[in-house]
This record gives structure tokens, C-alpha cells and sequence, in this order.
């Protein structure tokens, strides 16, 4: 799947498009076109790649070739029509031929600025030929026209056309046969070039994949990314995993995210924890995580160790849609029940499944996610289960661990509940869920008489068990 496709699916994966400071349309390009792969070669060979653009931009010493590079791909111009024109055979204009000079020398420059930074993560193919077919003269400057040294007629006729009076039969009739003369230049250029056109298609191809990887790197390095290690089996472990886009948002408000540890495997885990214990958050970064991996990107932790998939699957339970008539129980049922059907044909997946059951009434909902738990737990793929609900067991169940026990009394307002959260995740041998709502409810203030009330409930359901 693209990534283009992908951040339809992968929460936050849009955020990393948008903060990639691709200069080119190119590089945007080969952005989109980005598959995931499962391929640990092909991840290996693109996290190499990746890995010699972070150590070139983190290179003080290449700052100015740097800055030029960044200038240059600033300014490359998408050309694959003109280059699909020229290799399908057809006569290029003025314009196309300027593009496609222009181009050529833009490759040299780009090279040369790679050499100086001694970045070889990605080879610009030779342009010197085309360049010297577009620049008989070798001016080497971004202009074309047809020039005098094409052909031998060309000057003189027209420095009789310069010498003839505005307007006169002479005159234009002397334009028509150099008009007739640049024709046949266009042709024989257009055939002469034809033989080029593969090598500036890819070209263009490697020119937009090294400006990706620049912008990569310098996210990488602005943000803190890690290289993940890849592998076909085992469980899957981050150190210090955080959610950029969360982390962004809360930088701006003058607080930090607290990243977690995490590691996941074959069959089923729980995760428990406090209302805004940060659940959710830990389901769409692993998402996020895994499919910036299976791209053959750096992911966001300080140390990663990634299992491949064949797919990521995110079920949030919160695709309601009045378009589609589907209600959130539904569209939740539908989601889950679709990954279900592709692990139990043998495929191999991420599957994180957020709260089911949540939208239907208590006894269900519990069994519901019952029934999740012990139908992915005997199939091949990765699940992770959020959950409030208490008797369900796991291979593995994980509790964030939430308030702080020096947590009481009022607070201002329920922004400041996040400042007395620890969302750092530990293991929890009990099927209990946590029950920390009524503490949050008395903090906020909320009518003793109301929290009371719902307390003595509490305790009559417990009895009751």
C-alpha cells in the first residue's frame, strides 16, 4: 500500500507528511508512491539509504553544500511529460528542450553538491550528454534557444532578417525558411535525445528520492528519530516510543510527553488503565511506528526493534458516518470483523483494536471483547486490546499506570489532570479493571453527592459478583 493510501488509515501519518520539508515536486512524488513492504531486504536497503542522509545532514562541516543542494532541488521542475513526450517519439518545443537543458545541469550541480557532502545514498545517473546536445556552446546556463551552431544556415539568414525593414516580403519571407530551418533542428534534436530520455527519467526518479531523503533525515534528526532494527519474527519493542503530533501539540502549550516502553507479540495484549490514561494515544503510535518501519523510515523512540506485518490494522471505534448510515457500534463491529477474517486467512497482522464494545450496553460489550480476545488469540498476528472491562484474560496484559497515589484533592481544571498522570505501562497479572473514574470525577469537583451515590453502586455491583 502507498502512502498516500496509508494516511487514510494510519493515524498521524499525515503529520509526518506535512512536517517533511520536501523542496521539489519530485520528492513529493516519490513520497506518495512509497510502498510498505514486508520484504526485511528491501526495508534494510532503504533504512542504508536513510541512514547516510542522517549522518550527512548532522555533519556540521556540510552546511553550505547543504544549503546549495536544498536551493537546487528547490527549483527542479516535474519534466515527466516532456520526458514521456521525448521517449514516446515526439518533436519537443522551445520550452520542453529548455526544461529538460535545464534539468541536465541541475543533476550536474546536484551531484557535485552530493560529492562535497559525501553523500552517496542515492546515485544521480550521468546527464552530461543530453547537456551537451542543449548546449552546443557551452555556456552552461539555464536558456535555450535554437541556436546559430545547430546549423549552418541559421546565422545568415538571420542577419538578413535583422537587416530587413519591418514588415517587408524580404523580411518574411527569410522568416519562413529559418522558421522551416529551426523545424529541422527540432526533429534531428528530438532524435538525437530519444536515447536519453530513460536516463532522465531516472534521473528524475533519483532526484526526487534524494530530496525526500534529506527532508527525512532532517526530521529525523530535528525530532529525535531512531533506526529501527527489522525483523522476520520475535516481538516487536520500543524504548521511549512518543506520538509526534501529540508531543507537537503539547510543546506548544508548554508541557512535555512522557514517551513509554512497549513491547508486543504473537497473540493477544491487553492494556488497562484510567480514563485519559493515554490508551488510544499508545494504539495509533504503535500504528504509527510499525508502518513508518515496514516504509523504511526512522521511527519515533529512542530504540527500536520492529517485527514485519503484512498489514496494519487500526479499529478506534470511532468511524460513526452520517453518509454511510453506520453507527459507531456498527462501523466498530465491521472494522474488527474485517481484520478477523484477513488473520484467519493466514495473514500476518498489526491488529489494535480500541475499546470494543464500548458503544453497547455493559453485559455485551464485555463479552464482545471477550470473544475478540480469544478469536485473535489463536491466529498468527499482533493484537493489541484496550479495554475497561474486568474478567478478560490475555497472554499478556499491560496497566498504564495512571494517577499518581500524591494525586488528590481539587484541581483547576481537567487540563491539569494529564500533569498528574504517569502513563508509563507495567505489567498486571489481575483481571480487574482499574477504577480510578470516581477519583478523577472528585477532582474535578463534581458534586460529592453524585460521586457518593455512585459509589455506593459500585459497591452493590461488586457484591453481586
Amino acid at each position: 500500500m502507498t502512502f498516500t493510501r496509508l494516511t487514510a488509515s494510519i493515524p498521524g501519518l499525515r503529520h509526518i507528511a506535512d512536517s517533511l520539508e520536501i523542496m521539489s515536486a519530485p520528492g513529493r512524488a516519490h513520497l506518495n508512491a512509497l510502498e510498505m513492504t514486508a520484504d526485511t531486504g528491501v526495508i534494510a536497503e532503504r533504512l542504508d539509504k536513510a541512514g547516510k542522509a542522517v549522518v550527512a545532514v548532522s555533519d556540521p562541516a556540510a552546511a553550505r553544500p547543504l544549503a546549495r543542494l536544498l536551493h537546487v532541488l528547490m527549483c527542479v521542475n516535474d519534466i515527466s511529460g516532456t520526458l514521456r513526450r521525448l521517449a514516446a517519439g515526439q518533436v519537443t518545443d522551445d520550452t520542453e528542450l529548455f526544461e529538460l537543458k535545464t534539468f541536465a545541469l541541475q543533476c550536474g550541480d546536484i551531484s557535485r553538491y552530493c560529492a562535497e557532502m559525501d553523500l552517496d545514498a542515492v546515485a544521480i545517473p550521468d546527464m552530461t550528454a543530453t547537456v551537451a546536445i542543449l548546449d552546443p556552446d557551452g555556456a552552461r546556463i539555464p536558456h535555450f534557444f535554437i541556436y546559430d551552431s545547430y546549423d549552418p544556415r541559421l546565422a545568415p539568414l538571420r542577419r538578413r532578417i535583422n537587416a530587413c525593414d519591418a514588415g517587408s516580403e524580404e523580411g518574411a519571407a527569410l522568416f519562413a525558411e529559418a522558421t522551416a530551418v529551426e523545424d529541422e533542428v527540432r526533429c534531428a534534436l528530438a532524435a538525437r535525445l530519444r536515447p536519453l530520455a530513460r536516463v532522465a527519467i531516472e534521473a528524475l526518479a533519483a532526484v526526487g528520492e534524494l530530496d525526500f531523503l534529506i527532508a527525512h533525515a532532517k526530521l529525523a534528526v530535528a525530532q529525535g528519530l531512531c533506526r529501527p532494527c527489522i525483523a522476520d519474527e520475535g516481538d516487536t519493542r520500543y524504548t521511549a516510543l512518543f506520538n509526534p503530533q501529540v508531543r507537537e501539540v503539547l510543546r506548544r502549550r508548554k508541557r512535555d510527553f512522557q514517551p513509554i516502553d512497549i513491547s508486543v507479540g504473537e497473540g493477544v495484549c491487553v492494556i488497562t488503565g484510567a480514563n485519559m490514561g493515554g490508551k488510544s494515544v499508545i494504539l495509533k503510535t504503535v500504528a504509527l511506528a510499525q508502518t513508518l518501519a515496514q516504509l523504511g523510515l526512522y521511527v519515533p523512540a529512542s530504540r527500536a526493534s520492529v517485527t514485519v506485518v503484512e498489514e496494519v490494522r487500526v479499529c478506534l471505534g470511532d468511524d460513526q458516518s452520517e453518509l454511510t448510515g453506520l453507527s459507531s457500534f456498527a462501523a466498530e463491529m465491521l472494522s474488527i470483523d474485517s481484520a478477523l477474517k484477513e488473520a484467519s486467512s493466514g495473514r500476518r497482522l498489526l491488529v489494535l483494536i480500541d475499546e470494543p464494545g464500548r458503544t453497547t450496553n455493559p453485559e455485551e460489550g464485555r463479552a464482545i471483547a471477550g470473544a475478540i480476545i480469544s478469536c485473535f488469540g489463536a491466529l498468527p498476528s499482533i493484537t493489541v486490546v484496550t479495554t475497561h472491562y474486568s474478567g478478560l484474560h490475555a497472554s499478556r496484559r499491560l496497566r498504564v499506570r495512571g494517577l499518581s497515589n500524591a494525586a488528590d484533592g481539587s484541581i483547576g481544571s481537567i487540563a491539569d489532570i494529564p500533569l498528574l498522570m504517569d502513563y508509563s505501562l507495567e505489567e498486571d497479572s489481575a483481571a480487574a479493571a482499574p477504577r480510578e473514574a470516581l477519583r478523577i470525577a472528585a477532582m474535578l469537583g463534581i458534586d460529592p453527592t453524585l460521586i457518593d451515590s455512585a459509589a455506593r453502586f459500585l459497591t452493590l455491583q461488586q457484591s453481586q459478583l
